[in-house]
C-alpha cells in the first residue's frame, strides 16, 4: 500500500508561532479583564449614588446627584481614558519587543543553519535597518518593510516621549503614520491615542514577516502539540479505532521539554494509519 507522511513542524518554527500566540492571547485576556472590572465598577458607583439618594429629601435629590458628578467622572476617566491609554502603550511596546527579540533569533538560526556570514548579532541600534540588510543578504523578501519602520516610530515615540509629538525629531512622520492609521490611531492634547487594535494589527504584521521568512527559509510546518510530556507515545488508527501507545517516561531532569519530535519525517500504511510515535525533542517552545 501507499505510504503517507506526516511532518513535524520544525522546532524553530513551533517556538516563533508559539511566542506569537502567548503575547495575542496576552493581549485578548488583559483587554476583557479591563472591560470586566469596568463593568463591575460601573455598577458599584451606580449602586453607591442610588443609595445616597434615597437617603435625601426628594427636593435635594438634583443637587446630590451633581455633588455625585466627581466620582462619576473620576470613574470615567480611570476605566476609560487612563487604564486603556496605558494598555495600548504597553501592547505596542511588547509587540515591537517580542519582534525585536523574534528576529535576533532567527539571525542566529539562519546563521548557524547557513552559515551567513556578518556580525554574529544583530544590535538593537537601528535594529531594522539591520534586520533588512540581513534578510536580503539571506534570501528574504517582505513587502512590507515600510509599515514595520512606521510601527518602530510610534513604538519609539511612546517608549522614549510618553506619545508627546511636540519635540519628537520625527514629528511629522508620526502625524503622517496617524493619518495613515485614523481607525486606531489618533492625537489628543498633542499626544498620540493608541486603541488597542493598533497593536494587534502590528503583532499580525510581525506574524506575516515570519510566516513569509520561515516558509522562503523551509523551516517545516506540520504537526505540533503544545502540552509538555517526557513521556514517548503514539496513536494508531485501524479503521475508526483509535489506540494510544505509552513506550516509557524520560526521567532524566536535563531533558528538554517537548512538544515535537526530532524525527523529520512519520510513515504509515493505509491499512494500518499508525500516526507514529513521538519523543521529547531537541527543543521546543518554553
Amino acid at each position: 500500500m501507499a505510504a503517507h507522511i506526516i511532518r513535524f513542524k520544525d522546532p524553530f518554527r513551533a517556538t516563533t508561532e508559539f511566542r506569537f500566540q502567548e503575547l495575542e492571547s496576552f493581549i485578548q485576556i488583559t483587554q476583557r479583564a479591563c472591560e470586566e472590572v469596568a463593568r463591575r465598577e460601573k455598577v458599584i458607583l451606580e449602586e453607591t449614588i442610588s443609595a445616597i439618594l434615597k437617603e435625601s429629601a426628594l427636593e435635594n435629590v438634583t443637587g446630590t446627584a451633581a455633588f455625585q458628578m466627581n466620582s462619576v467622572a473620576e470613574y470615567v476617566h480611570t476605566h476609560h481614558d487612563a487604564i486603556p491609554r496605558y494598555l495600548s502603550y504597553a501592547f505596542v511596546i511588547q509587540v515591537y519587543n517580542l519582534f525585536e527579540e523574534l528576529a535576533k533569533d532567527l539571525h542566529a538560526e539562519l546563521k548557524r543553519r547557513e552559515s551567513i556570514p556578518g556580525p554574529t548579532e544583530l544590535e538593537s541600534n537601528d535594529f531594522l535597518r539591520r534586520l533588512k540588510a540581513f534578510a536580503d543578504k539571506a534570501g528574504i523578501t517582505f513587502d512590507r518593510w515600510s509599515a514595520l519602520y512606521d510601527f518602530k516610530d510610534v513604538k519609539n515615540n511612546i517608549a522614549h516621549s510618553g506619545g508627546l509629538l511636540r519635540g519628537d525629531k520625527k514629528e511629522n512622520d508620526l502625524r503622517r503614520i496617524v493619518n495613515a492609521n485614523n481607525s486606531t490611531l489618533s492625537i489628543y492634547k498633542d499626544k498620540i491615542q493608541v486603541a488597542p487594535q493598533y497593536a494587534v494589527e502590528n503583532l499580525n504584521l510581525a506574524k506575516q514577516f515570519f510566516s513569509e521568512a520561515l516558509r522562503q527559509k523551509k523551516f517545516e510546518d506540520g504537526y505540533w502539540w503544545s502540552i509538555p510530556t517526557r513521556t514517548s507515545f503514539g496513536l494508531s488508527v485501524s479503521g475508526h479505532k483509535a489506540t494510544i501507545d505509552v513506550f516509557g517516561t524520560n526521567m532524566v531532569e536535563s531533558a528538554p521539554l517537548p512538544g515535537a519530535t526530532n524525527v523529520d519525517d512519520l510513515e504509515y500504511d493505509e491499512d494500518d494509519e499508525n500516526l507514529g510515535s513521538a519523543t521529547p525533542p531537541s527543543s521546543g517552545p518554553p
